[in-house]
């Protein structure tokens, strides 16, 4: 975040926000924390800061539509700063040091402090100064950061001058050695001024190309920006927000600078909080769009491929089972012929019945039984023959069907990654019984979250015919994965007794004491049917609570114990009241 910003970010919250108490610290999204301010009674005023290592930035959030706040397990760092500074005031929002560091000290002493630099983290810091806690540790500053030492501020780099506090003249003097050998201006000054970026560096040139010299531009900008005369601003096009939830964000055509440019459209929110909220979390949100559909698209098009196999095996089947009256014509003419056989081994020669000079016909006919056992043995491999024939022919149209299903999903969807077109797919593939999007409580995923890489491939998604979400392991893999990533701990979990198995899980978020009959028996079927019990009449199946299942240290994934279960029998299969697909 360049340093002219920070500063009237950080002065626009002290003013806003000093003397609110500390309600809440959460996790916003990976890398993204949210402070709630206010009186206890409600009205909360949130601050986030984000901690992606290419644009870290602190502000206050717009106003969105459709948000939805996260319900999700808290950060270690965001539960330890609740317990520590929930119901504390704050004293004051202010810098510390010359670089790009942020602290808001509480009236408990503890301060939180944001460093937006070159691996950005978030601290909380004791009364007595040691660190207590860190939102991550980059690798740079493990000494630093260790809990119990005595906090101290990132070590500024050398050789630069504080955006803030520097001398004109001295900073003319660098920028004129740089340029002398043949430097571009708005190189020279990001080179020798600490904290700014490259559109405040090219601000800087821009008037100082009018006949001002650099030192003498930046000073007169700080005069301004101190006094309340410039202020952040967002030079673009449009709304950036609304751009990038309709996915049409070019983020090139947008620029956050530290004050107005002549001539250009600018937009700010209400104060330099707001302004630099709105633009990073555009920012965000658009890389979290792009990000989502990515992978959304990549899950798709494994999907494909899979189907695509498995159309493939089910044309192969039905080859295998070409033309089934072959068999039924063994058998006809092993019955016709009986009088006139001759053996030779397990072949018996006989009269072609279906030949108008009846020719004899070698028939496989296995020696030490008899003729007639050999015919019946042919026609009940006519019969499993048709059998298979059908329902190899059955797979592979419905595989194909779905197939092209699929591909009309991802031609469709693979357009500019709105929200809107992200949600769609994501709910087409959940139609498909693609399992995506799933967390452990439903509607969990924060709008902030929308480019959330998606979750948990391997999972079949059905419906019941009473609306329950059920979820089917594929794998091992995929069943431990199910079990204890994904299936809360009042959610209802099947397997097949006694046999390998997939995991079934019956989503319960109403916290049921018992699922409804016809949906306990459906998802019941479908473990039976999703076992090595599939062939069997009749299936024992286990139903427990997920938080009655345990895994088996050191034994293959999805092997696990249950603390307590009922058996229901029933006969494996796939229920006609359930649909793939559904709800997640």
């Amino acid at each position: 975040m360049d340093l002219l910003i920070l500063d009237r970010v950080l002065a626009a919250l002290d003013g806003t926000l000093r003397g609110a108490v500390l309600l809440e610290v959460q996790e916003d999204a990976p890398g993204r924390f949210r402070m709630l301010f206010g009186p206890p009674e409600g009205g909360a005023v949130p601050v986030l800061v984000g901690l992606d290592p290419a644009h870290p930035w602190i502000g206050r959030p717009a106003p969105r539509r459709r948000e939805r706040r996260p319900r999700r397990s808290p950060h270690p760092f965001a539960a330890a700063c609740t317990r520590a500074l929930k119901g504390a005031a704050l004293r004051v929002v202010e810098r510390l040091g010359e670089d790009r560091v942020a602290v808001l000290r509480l009236s408990t002493g503890h301060a939180v402090v944001a460093e937006l630099v070159r691996g950005p983290t978030l601290v909380l810091v004791s009364p007595d100064g040691e660190v207590l806690d860190a939102a991550r540790v980059p690798r740079a500053s493990a000494a630093r950061l260790a809990a119990g030492a005595p906090y101290a501020a990132p070590p500024l780099p050398e050789g630069r001058l504080p955006a803030l506090a520097a001398d004109p003249d001295e900073v003319d003097h660098r920028v004129r050695a740089r340029t002398a050998g043949g430097e571009p201006l708005e190189d020279a000054l990001r080179r020798v001024l600490l904290g700014i970026g490259p559109e405040t560096a090219g601000a800087l040139a821009g008037e100082a190309l009018l006949g001002t010299s650099p030192g003498a531009v930046l000073a007169r900008r700080r005069r301004r920006l101190a006094a309340g005369e410039d202020g952040p601003c967002i030079v673009g096009p449009a709304d950036p927000l609304r751009e990038a939830e309709a996915g049409q964000l070019d983020l090139a055509a947008f620029h956050l600078l530290p004050w107005a440019a002549p001539g250009e459209p600018c937009r700010s929110g209400a104060d330099a909080a707001a302004t630099a909220g709105l633009y990073h979390e555009a920012a965000d949100l658009a890389g979290a769009l792009a990000s989502r559909l990515r992978g959304l698209l990549a899950i798709l098009g494994r999907e494909i491929v899979r189907v695509a196999e498995a159309e493939r095996r089910a044309g192969a089947d039905a080859a295998s089972f070409a033309d089934p009256e072959r068999h039924g014509r063994l058998g006809e003419a092993l019955l016709a012929g009986l009088a006139r056989a001759r053996r030779d081994g397990d072949v018996a020669w006989v009269p072609d019945p279906y030949d108008p000079g009846g020719r004899p016909i070698a028939v496989p006919a296995p020696a030490g039984r008899s003729l007639a056992d050999a015919a019946q043995a042919h026609f009940a491999r006519q019969r499993r023959a048709r059998r298979g024939l059908a329902g190899a022919k059955e797979r592979a149209a419905a595989l194909a069907s779905r197939r092209a299903r699929l591909e009309q999903i991802a031609a469709r969807e693979a357009a500019l990654p709105s929200a809107e077109a992200v949600e769609a797919l994501a709910g087409a593939m959940r139609r498909e019984g693609i399992a995506v999007d799933l967390a452990r409580a439903p509607d969990s995923r924060p709008a902030g979250r929308a480019g959330a890489a998606p979750r948990l491939e391997g999972v079949r998604l059905y419906s019941s015919s009473e609306g329950f979400a059920v979820l089917v392991g594929r794998t091992g893999r995929d069943n431990a994965r199910l079990t204890f990533k994904l299936a809360a701990a009042e959610d209802f979990w099947l397997h097949a007794r006694g046999v390998p198995g997939a995991h079934v899980v019956v989503r319960n978020p109403e916290r049921r004491k018992t699922l409804p009959p016809a949906t306990l028996r459906e998802a019941a079927a479908l473990a039976a049917w999703f076992s090595d019990a599939k062939t069997e009449a009749q299936a024992d199946v286990q139903v427990a609570r997920r938080k009655d299942v345990r895994a088996v240290r050191g034994a293959p994934p999805g092997t696990v114990i249950l603390k307590r279960s009922i058996t229901l029998r029933v006969h494996p299969e796939l229920p006609r009241g359930l649909s793939e697909g559904g709800a997640g």
